[in-house]
C-alpha cells in the first residue's frame, strides 16, 4: 500500500476520500510540522500538496520531501492516474460513482 500525506488547507477533503477508496493510505495535514512528523514516523512515499496551499509553505515541503503539487483543475481521476504511473503494480484498480479508474 502506498502511503501519502495530503497537505491541504481544509480537512476532510473529498480528494483524500477518493484516494482512500483507491487503496492509498492517506494522512491529511494542515501544518508543515505535521508533514515532517509523519514523514519521520510513517513510511510516506509522497506528499501531495493541494493547490490552495500558499507557495511559501509548499516550497518548504518541496525542499525536503518527494512531492506532487496539484493545480486548481486537478481532479481525483487525474491524480490517481499519475500515482499509478509513479507506483506501478502497487495500487489496485477501483471504481467511484460508476467510473473506472
Amino acid at each position: 500500500m502506498v502511503s501519502i500525506v495530503s497537505f491541504t488547507t481544509r480537512v476532510p477533503s473529498s480528494l483524500a476520500i477518493d484516494l482512500i477508496q483507491a487503496g492509498f493510505r492517506v494522512f491529511e495535514t494542515l501544518a508543515i510540522s505535521e508533514v515532517f512528523q509523519l514523514c519521520e514516523t510513517e513510511n510516506i512515499e509522497i506528499v501531495v500538496i493541494d493547490a490552495d496551499v500558499d507557495d511559501h509553505r509548499a516550497n518548504e515541503i518541496q525542499h525536503h520531501q518527494m512531492t506532487l503539487r496539484l493545480s486548481p483543475e486537478t481532479n481525483a481521476k487525474e491524480l490517481i492516474a499519475e500515482l499509478w504511473q509513479m507506483f506501478p503494480g502497487r495500487i489496485s484498480e477501483y471504481s467511484v460513482e460508476g467510473q473506472e479508474y
